[in-house]
C-alpha cells in the first residue's frame, strides 16, 4: 500500500513540474525538439511582442515567438517554421 501512495505522489509531483514549466498553449519539449530560447534582459520584457525582437537579435527570427517560464527565469522561445 505504501508503494502505491509513493508512486501516486511521485506522478503528481512530475505532472506539477511539467505544467509549471510550460504555458498551457505550448507543449513541453524534450531535447532537440525544443525551439531555441533566449533570456531577455528583464522579466518584464518577456512578452509575445518583445520576444519576436529578442529572437531576431539572436539570429532566430520567428513570427510565433513566445515567453516561457522556467521557474528560475523567463525565456523567449523562437520556434522555426
Amino acid at each position: 500500500m505504501g508503494r502505491i501512495a509513493c508512486l501516486m505522489a511521485s506522478s503528481f509531483f512530475v505532472l506539477l513540474i511539467i505544467s509549471s514549466n510550460s504555458p498551457s498553449c505550448h507543449a513541453t519539449c524534450i531535447g532537440p525538439l525544443c525551439p531555441p530560447c533566449f533570456k531577455p534582459s528583464n522579466k518584464e520584457y518577456c512578452t509575445k511582442h518583445n520576444c519576436k525582437h529578442v529572437c531576431q537579435m539572436n539570429g532566430k527570427p520567428s513570427d510565433s515567438a513566445y515567453c516561457r517560464n522556467l521557474v528560475v527565469y523567463w525565456t523567449c522561445c523562437c520556434p522555426q517554421p
